[in-house]
């Protein structure tokens, strides 16, 4: 079986810092922002995508989505949006967990999230290690919690043992996890319960105007828009630029 042409991922974790890194090693440039935001700024769903070897990688960072502090209606109602970017299915899922501080509470949460986009989502997720420097025997609980999330996952896991110096043969070897984890899933993305619901519930009225600007200045040139549900305080959307994730050296050592 083939390698699908076009790869959507969505990355989900408590640190910003630590999913926006893992974003930036898959596609080998610095295009999510890596320091946490201010307070007065609410985050949302972050989408970018590169060409790698003949097909598109999409990554949707979703660092709004692991706050303990959301209602389970805001929660919901973020989750909506981030599916929408996914559409018409993400292909996997990615669990980025910090041994040293994550919990039974911390794996409940993302089990509830997943489950939102549909009880088989868990069928298409890998566990992502962070820190390599964790040892087992130092907190059996937090152990035992990514222990379980793993063994949900099939058995899945990936661990970049130096996050910021990660070499492209770590995540070569992270997309052939992936399309394995495709292949077992019939080479099909997940069908997101949730997306009926958000069809007849997103309006265009939800879009802002920046974003419908760049709408139609996207649709005008014949490419796909990426929308970015971000605050419009400090930050605006903008649209996505294809081929540039990737140098031509980089792009040779992957997908073989």
């Amino acid at each position: 079986m083939e390698a699908v042409s076009e790869l959507r991922i969505v990355i989900l974790g408590k640190s910003f810092p630590q999913t926006s890194t893992v974003g930036n090693l898959i596609l080998g440039k610095s295009v999510f922002e890596t320091e946490d935001p201010p307070h007065s700024v609410e985050f949302h769903c972050d989408i970018v995508g590169g060409h790698v070897e003949g097909r598109n990688i999409i990554i949707i960072n979703t660092p709004h989505l692991y706050d303990p502090k959301l209602s389970n209606e805001e929660l919901n109602r973020k989750i909506k949006k981030c599916v929408s970017l996914s559409r018409p299915g993400p292909h996997a899922f990615l669990l980025v967990v910090q041994p040293h501080d994550f919990t039974q509470k911390d794996r409940n949460l993302l089990r509830y999230i997943l489950n939102s986009f549909g009880d088989q989502a868990i069928n298409y997720s890998i566990v992502i290690n962070t820190d390599s420097g964790f040892n087992t025997s130092e907190d059996e609980s937090r152990f035992t919690a990514i222990q379980e999330l793993t063994e949900e996952c099939h058995g899945r896991h990936h661990s970049f043992s130096q996050l910021h110096e990660s070499s492209r043969s770590s995540v070569c070897q992270l997309f052939e996890k992936i399309d394995q984890m495709v292949k077992d899933n019939g080479g099909e993305h997940l069908a997101c319960e949730s997306f009926e619901d958000e069809e007849q519930s997103f309006k265009p009225d939800d879009l802002t105007a920046h974003q419908k600007q760049d709408k139609r200045a996207v649709q005008g040139q014949g490419v796909r828009l990426f929308s970015q549900y971000l605050h419009v305080e400090t930050r605006s959307s903008t649209t996505m630029r294809w081929g540039e994730a990737l140098s031509p050296e980089d792009q040779k050592s992957c997908f073989r």
